[in-house]
């Protein structure tokens, strides 16, 4: 008997995977307000198992495709390679033929894609690909999913692809082909995608078009997507090559914005910062937030890279450092001019204090990349050989995280203190829709839950996810 695997989105037409995004879509809308691991009413997979191979690490695809069998009613058997026969000797072949007996279909992930293929031809049971080296088509369907939540239809959309023309790239580009968008690469020649790729999307219904520049891709386009540029299998030669390469494939400038939030202590209120992506860096970036909001004294540094773990893996790493100035009492800082700034530090250094601003300024910029990476090194070591001619004083160190002090009441206090003319205005709505712009949630109010006797709801957040 013949089964039907999901090993490549080219093996499918534009009416099947536009069935499987409505289907999913459907099911999501009819598990609002249900607990996470809530079966789906209809229990589509009562009784049957999902066994989930792992020859490649993985945090997102494991959770994601357990949750979603339980979600459907079925369970789920977690293996990797040392888990299995597979590990001392034992074929693929061998491996799918026993994996069938005991389960109703299989999610492999594995590197080589001759292993996928080879396993299903040899399994009684379905196949679906979650994750090969040649393709990565579960995270494109979640990834046109969101898109289609946010932006509305794909068909005659554009969207821009940045970086390594990779398994996530290739998967991308047939669901372009096939469902009828634009794909715009900006890849490297030397990591542009499988022309066997490029020439069977060309034959398709969507549009494949290759930019010079991650401008020319990004001009027009719904949404920017890459990939990381490093892989945690690359050795630091290799990981130093490939960032080198795809350093120029970044969009900067005018094309995007950083948000970030400003953790000021126990005592005081976080707050939000959203600024263009001005400059050449994100250190100048962010400086130029806190010239134009804060107005003091600023100097920064940023900086990010891929570090060499124990067994050879990378993992990137961020860390930075921020030195503000106090103002005097009677609040006069004695702010100094932009153009007394050392050239050396334009960009790095905002408008500050007197001589003193200045030597800490430098004495700021001589911390080492390898410094603000360190995970193991305290700050206060940091900050004392930093500063210590001028003592230092160091506060508990606390973690953060990503939150946004966004709710439906304080969206609903908001709308209740605008002008009687846009109250009115909003009376006649069927529907007052909100989006918080730091962190993207809406929120949803009918005009009598903000302005009539009835309100209660505190609005719904209906992305799901900040």
């Amino acid at each position: 008997m013949a089964h039907r695997h999901f090993l490549d989105l080219a093996d499918f037409s534009a009416d099947t995977l536009r069935a499987l995004l409505d289907a999913a879509h459907a099911r999501k809308a009819a598990r609002a307000g249900l607990p996470t691991a809530m079966p789906d009413a209809d229990r589509p997979l009562d009784g049957h198992m999902l066994g989930m191979v792992f020859d490649k690490p993985s945090t997102r695809t494991r959770l994601s495709f357990d949750l979603a069998m339980r979600q459907l009613g079925g369970q789920t058997m977690l293996l990797n390679q040392a888990d299995t026969q597979l590990g001392r000797g034992e074929t693929i072949e061998d491996t799918a033929c026993v994996m069938a007996r005991f389960c109703d279909i299989v999610m492999l992930r594995t590197g080589p894609h001759d292993n996928l293929l080879a396993y299903a031809e040899a399994s009684d049971v379905p196949v679906i690909n979650g994750l090969t080296a040649a393709g990565h088509p579960c995270q494109i369907l979640a990834d046109l999913m969101t898109f289609e939540e946010h932006k509305g239809a794909l068909e005659g959309r554009r969207i821009a692809w940045f970086g390594d023309g990779n398994n996530v790239a290739v998967s991308l580009a047939q669901a372009a082909a096939l469902l009828g968008f634009e794909l715009a690469l900006a890849v490297p020649e030397a990591f542009m995608l499988p022309q066997e790729v490029l020439s069977w999307a060309a034959e398709k219904p969507g549009k494949i078009t290759i930019c010079d520049t991650p401008q020319a891709a990004a001009e027009g386009a719904a949404a920017l997507v890459t990939d990381c540029w490093v892989s945690m299998s690359d050795d630091p030669e290799t990981a130093e090559k490939r960032a080198a390469a795809f350093a120029p494939y970044q969009v900067t400038g005018d094309k995007g914005h950083m948000a970030f939030t400003v953790d000021q202590g126990a005592d005081m209120e976080r707050y939000q910062g959203i600024v263009p992506l001005e400059g050449e860096t994100l250190a100048e970036a962010a400086l130029g937030y806190f010239q134009r909001s804060e107005q003091i004294g600023t100097c920064l540094k940023l900086v990010a890279a891929p570090l060499l773990l124990s067994g050879g893996q990378c993992e990137w790493r961020a860390g930075g450092i921020v030195l503000q100035q106090v103002a005097t009492e009677g609040g006069d800082g004695g702010a100094i001019k932009e153009a007394e700034i050392p050239p050396e530090f334009a960009g790095e250094v905002g408008p500050g204090d007197d001589d003193n601003w200045h030597r800490l300024s430098v004495l700021l910029q001589t911390a080492q990349p390898d410094e603000l990476l360190d995970p193991d090194l305290p700050p206060q070591n940091l900050a004392f050989r930093l500063f210590h001619e001028d003592g230092v004083r160091v506060f508990d160190r606390r973690s953060l995280h990503f939150a946004c002090p966004c709710s439906g009441d304080r969206v609903r206090n908001m709308l209740t203190g605008l002008p009687e003319e846009d109250q009115q205005e909003m009376r006649r709505e069927e529907k007052i829709e909100v989006r918080c712009e730091f962190c993207n949630a809406v929120y949803q109010f009918s005009p009598a839950e903000i302005f009539g006797d009835t309100a209660s709801d505190t609005g719904g957040d209906i992305n799901g996810e900040r």
